[in-house]
């Protein structure tokens, strides 16, 4: 009896050995890997990363090619199968008949046409765009594969299993629009030394966990099934030769076009911890998914968006490069040199976007514009707004003091605080005036809740030499506005539901911001919030109730 043993090690090199009177047919084809180039005698490669683009049990017999341990690597033994069981059955045939009995899921079968669609007698040209959207990453993502944050793709190759001929056309197409990047980073078992490293003393999912989470940048694969990838174009080693930390332990694999959240999450993680880029040396290096050993010339086009995007990765150790152009590698160079703005430089740059912003609030034709700029002026001071989203990114850089300019002789995360209040007070009023006052709503009660936790509200005097303090009440009364206007129009039950805990309505609101507004020193700002709540329809407040009411009521 013909016996055959296969094994695929890391590296990807498969070994074989034949016993005595076994046929060269049975080990003269070897296991395929993720999309080879191979024809493969017709049959139709695996996906590493992707289990369910494996043959199914009932197929094993006629896709022998397919290796025992890509099987048991990707999980798609079924039953009481384990790694033991391998050493009982030592022919295919008797190891694939305990595999059809294992117990699986069956799906039911589709009625076939009785005419299939002609899809090869279309044009090549539409036959690829045809392959263009089944392989489109943006309907390939999952947004909580990995709990939230930048999801994972979860590519589809059922297609490959057609016909030779779609195998080669599909493939061509799929390497035409998927460009990956192979990143590795030891730090999982990093030292003392690197305490201040975003990656210290992270396993995995932590490492995963933060660049999905915090950076919103979605994952091909991570661990393992990255190891074996070896579709990737551009690779990125990251160490810390200079403390001993040499060995790349961990992989992660993203799409080219993802690269740029990487690298802007890396920079807020530096902003953060000025310690970090110092220790690391990066070594960038092109690789040729097809002809790993005979590359062509890349084109610039492409090794720009491979090296780019590392401009704001700076006051690194050192940098290497490998098989990219000089002209490339001497324009990353250059960009790297430039410093990260100061703090002084991104308050006050804040603080002009907020200036523009206000004036064009004023006009009706260009509150979007307004909140545009509010949304740059966000970003300056480096919180990332994304509809109702915000990241608050980097706070460790703003606790510094700021000696000349606008600010100067103030604390910077002091700053940051004044800034984020004006900022909100202007998105509520934006939301106000397009309509939308479920937005003004969570915008102000958002902030409201915030101030609730960190400060004593009944204490009369705290808020007297507070430079937000003007703000925070512009927002307690605008918030009001949108809660009385949701109050007035029927079908807002449940959006108002969303703040029953808070236990606020537009009445508590207007009283607590006028409570505050009195004084002579903040009459002109007590007018414009008189004048505001008008502009929406309601009337003055009522003497002596400290309430408000609609034009022509009584509270």
């Amino acid at each position: 009896m013909a016996v055959t043993s296969e094994r695929v090690p890391e590296g990807g090199n498969h070994e074989q050995t034949t016993q005595a009177g076994s046929s060269s047919e049975s080990s003269s084809t070897p296991p395929p890997q993720l999309l080879d180039t191979a024809s493969l005698n017709g049959q139709v490669p695996h996906n590493d990363f992707d289990s369910s683009s494996l043959p199914d049990a009932n197929d094993f017999d006629s896709l022998a090619e397919v290796s025992l341990d890509d099987m048991l690597l990707e999980g798609t033994m079924t039953g009481d199968l384990n790694m033991e069981d391998l050493e009982d059955f030592a022919d295919y045939s008797a190891f694939a008949q305990k595999l059809r009995h294992a117990p699986r899921a069956v799906e039911p079968l589709q009625p076939v046409p009785e005419q299939p669609f002609p899809f090869l007698r279309l044009p090549l040209e539409l036959r690829q765009q045809v392959y263009g959207l089944y392989f489109d990453a943006n309907d390939r993502l999952d947004p909580d594969a990995l709990g939230g944050g930048g999801g994972m793709y979860n590519f589809e190759f059922k297609i490959l299993r057609v016909s030779k001929q779609i195998y080669q056309e599909a493939r061509a197409v799929w390497r035409r629009d998927n460009v990956f990047v192979k990143l590795e980073t030891p730090w999982p078992t990093a030292g003392e030394d690197l305490y201040h490293s975003m990656w210290y003393k992270l396993d995995l999912n932590q490492t995963v966990h933060h660049i999905s989470h915090e950076g919103l940048v979605p994952i091909v694969a991570a661990g393992r099934r990255a190891d074996k990838f070896t579709q990737y174009t551009g690779r990125v080693l990251i160490n810390a030769p200079q403390h001993d930390v040499t060995v790349a332990e961990y992989t992660i694999i993203l799409l080219l076009d993802d690269l740029p959240k990487f690298t802007n999450i890396w920079y807020y993680s530096a902003l953060g911890h000025p310690n970090l880029n110092p220790l690391l040396y990066l070594t960038f290096s092109l690789h040729d998914p097809d002809f790993p050993t005979d590359s062509k010339p890349f084109p610039l086009n492409l090794q720009n968006k491979l090296l780019l995007p590392f401009e704001t990765v700076r006051c690194l150790a050192g940098t290497a490069f490998v098989g990219y152009d000089s002209s490339v590698v001497a324009k990353l160079r250059h960009l790297m040199e430039a410093p990260y703005p100061t703090v002084q430089e991104s308050c006050e740059q804040a603080a002009s976007l907020t200036d523009a912003g206000d004036v064009l609030l004023a006009s009706p034709q260009t509150v979007q514009q307004a909140i545009d700029a509010y949304t740059s002026a966000f970003d300056a001071i480096h919180i990332k707004i994304q509809g109702r989203k915000r990241r608050v990114l980097a706070d460790g850089f703003f606790d510094d003091m700021i000696l000349e300019g606008r600010f100067a002789n103030m604390p910077g995360d002091y700053v940051r605080v004044v800034l984020r209040l004006r900022l909100v007070a202007g998105m509520v009023l934006a939301y106000l005036r397009l309509g939308r006052p479920h937005d003004a709503a969570f915008w102000g009660m958002r902030t409201i809740r915030l101030v609730r936790e960190r400060i004593d509200f009944d204490r009369e005097d705290w808020d007297l030499h507070f430079e937000g303090a003007i703000d925070m009440w512009h927002i307690h009364a605008r918030t009001g506005t949108a809660f009385a206007i949701m109050e007035s129009v029927e079908g807002c039950g449940q959006e108002l539901d969303l703040y029953e805990q808070d236990d606020v309505n537009s009445s508590t609101l207007w009283h607590l911001a006028t409570k505050r507004m009195m004084g002579k020193e903040r009459e002109a700002a007590r007018e414009k919030m008189v004048s505001e709540i008008e502009e929406f329809g309601f009337g003055k407040c009522v003497e002596g109730k400290g309430a408000w009411a609609p034009s022509g009521e009584s509270a």
